[in-house]
């Protein structure tokens, strides 16, 4: 790879953080942050959005919001949810999907922590997904570089997750290699209950 191609890569890399970290970038700040021009920062931009990285909007980027949020956009319940911890959730996702090194198989159940793991994971890594819910994987329904897999069963629509007979039997049949399990609480004497803690035999 070329220097230019290195300076390049670089400068993908941390627009992507960038839009992770903040939701937002724009192309005056991209030129100041790397010495660039205007000309290449917006065709950093471009590549990214043709990716699926990206929205490109006047004057910068911005992160996809699938249009699957919708019809939930005025449900309060929804909201507080979506909103409850919201920063800390933003930095468990960051340092969960820090973890995932290129070329593995991961799976996450339903929730907003493991929502914000998958708006983290980097680019181009070859990862493989699996999850039992639906928001997971429109979060991921244009990320080029990022390859899919539904559990399927029956739809349970508080959680956005296909549970069931079906859906455990097709876990059984998936083999990843990192896990990212979302629960409301862990308690602090007995830690994860025992079903998470082992495998059934």
């Amino acid at each position: 790879m070329s220097a230019r191609s290195d300076r390049q890569a670089a400068r993908l890399k941390a627009i992507i953080q960038a839009l992770q970290e903040t939701g937002e970038v724009n192309v005056l700040g991209l030129r100041s942050r790397f010495n660039a021009s205007i000309a290449t920062i917006r065709r950093d931009l471009l590549q990214l959005e043709s990716r699926g990285l990206l929205r490109r909007t006047h004057g910068g980027a911005a992160s996809i919001e699938p249009l699957f949020y919708e019809p939930f956009k005025r449900d309060s319940t929804f909201q507080d949810l979506i909103e409850r911890f919201a920063q800390e959730k933003k930095r468990i996702g960051r340092a969960a999907a820090s973890l995932v090194p290129a070329g593995s198989g991961i799976a996450l159940t339903p929730g907003t922590t493991t929502n914000e793991v998958v708006r983290n994971l980097p680019p181009d890594n070859d990862i493989r997904v699996t999850t039992n819910a639906v928001n997971i994987a429109m979060e991921l329904s244009k990320r080029k570089d990022v390859n899919v897999f539904m559990v399927g069963g029956h739809l349970r629509g508080d959680w956005f997750s296909l549970v069931g007979s079906n859906a455990v039997e097709n876990m059984r049949k998936t083999f990843v290699d990192i896990v990212f399990i979302g629960a409301n609480a862990i308690d602090a004497a007995t830690g994860l209950p025992a079903t998470i803690r082992r495998r059934p035999r």
